[in-house]
């Protein structure tokens, strides 16, 4: 296990899924208008209503930005660190913002 400051962390599946997740609850609605012309005049219009089951691009956002965070922390070559301002930036700006959203949590030894 990698420990940090004598503790040992885990991802909290359930969060990152929650996390990556996030517009499932929030289902968003696009309407699209479709105009069909001949010889420079309209002769159609079609608009229909599109329900999506979230925002895509705040899940992929989230995708992306949670993956890079656990790639500064799974690639990682040393198994102890002592304490997180030895820590590169990028790992830190990791460890410091999974930390607060309960994605890595401690646990005990046992």
């Amino acid at each position: 296990m990698i420990t940090i400051g004598d503790k040992y962390y885990v991802f909290d599946l359930e969060k990152i899924s929650k996390f990556v997740n996030y517009s499932d609850k929030n289902p968003s609605k696009e309407v699209e208008i479709l105009d069909s012309y001949e010889n420079g005049h309209p002769t159609n219009k079609t608009i229909r209503e599109l329900t999506a089951p979230g925002n895509i691009q705040i899940d992929n956002i989230n995708y992306d930005l949670l993956k890079l965070f656990i790639g500064q922390i799974i690639t990682f070559e040393g198994q102890t660190i002592n304490d997180l301002e030895e820590l590169p930036f990028g790992m830190k700006i990791a460890v410091n913002t999974m930390l607060h959203a309960n994605i890595l949590i401690e646990i005990n030894e046992d």
